[in-house]
């Protein structure tokens, strides 16, 4: 057995603590707008970061150290095996300090049950209506945003999911505000929900679910249980989950 060519690890050079990533579906075309700013501890002189990519088209890079611009068009270069993106820029960014690596970036939601992808049901007249909604394990959070997907990597995550007003929106944490922007993506006004800062976790742990949803709420546990689902669905089951 050839262990040479093993599990594909990024270099240790700088370390994720917190991401804060957008993301806008767009339940007709199926693409979406995403943007993440990611802080980072530089552990050792950088002039390269590497993180994790799949299926992702980056539009904007730029890297940031305190007050100063690193670089606004660093060198891109893909790696097709380790599904992974190297930004290599001219200036050393010094070992102990700070930097912020911001992207912007379009995906598609995918059919194929990975990372940020679509699932359909049906309404009453037997129309296939789509949500948008996320499956990150073991490594698919590469599919859904530039990001370092390896489990040892973990940060806190800041969640804003953009979208039409009629839809929830849901992910890891509970609400922290929700406010009306003018879509680029859809020339309309549609809100952006943020929701709470997540505790140090893996990035396969991440969840984002956008959709026409329905919920059932408990009370008679400690905290409240909620169990969402599609309007197709009776509320009736949803109790018995959340009861459960």
């Amino acid at each position: 057995m050839d262990v040479s060519h093993g599990r594909e690890v990024l270099p240790k050079n700088v370390k994720p603590t917190h991401y804060d990533l957008t993301l806008e579906p767009n339940l007709e075309t199926f693409k979406y707008n995403g943007t993440v700013i990611i802080d980072l501890d530089v552990k050792e002189d950088t002039k390269s970061i590497s993180l994790n990519t799949f299926e992702i088209d980056i539009q904007e890079t730029k890297i940031t150290s305190g007050e100063d611009v690193i670089s606004s068009s660093p060198k891109l270069s893909y790696n097709e095996d380790a599904q992974a993106t190297k930004i290599e820029f001219e200036q050393t960014i010094p070992a102990g300090s700070k930097a912020k690596l911001f992207l912007k970036f379009t995906g598609t939601l995918n059919d194929s049950m990975a990372g940020f992808y679509r699932s359909s049901y049906k309404d009453a007249s037997g129309n296939d209506k789509w949500m948008a909604t996320s499956q990150m394990e073991p490594t698919d959070a590469r599919r859904a945003f530039p990001c370092f997907d390896e489990p040892a990597l973990k940060a806190e995550f800041t969640v804003t999911l953009i979208a039409d007003h009629k839809m929830t929106c849901l992910s890891n944490m509970d609400v922290a505000g929700e406010k009306d922007i003018d879509s680029q993506l859809t020339g309309s006004k549609r809100k952006a929900v943020t929701f709470n800062k997540s505790p140090l976790m893996s990035t396969y742990l991440l969840a984002f679910i956008v959709g026409e949803l329905k919920v059932h709420e408990d009370h008679s546990f400690r905290i409240p249980v909620r169990v969402y689902m599609t309007p197709d669905k009776d509320l009736d089951h949803g109790k018995f989950s959340a009861e459960l």
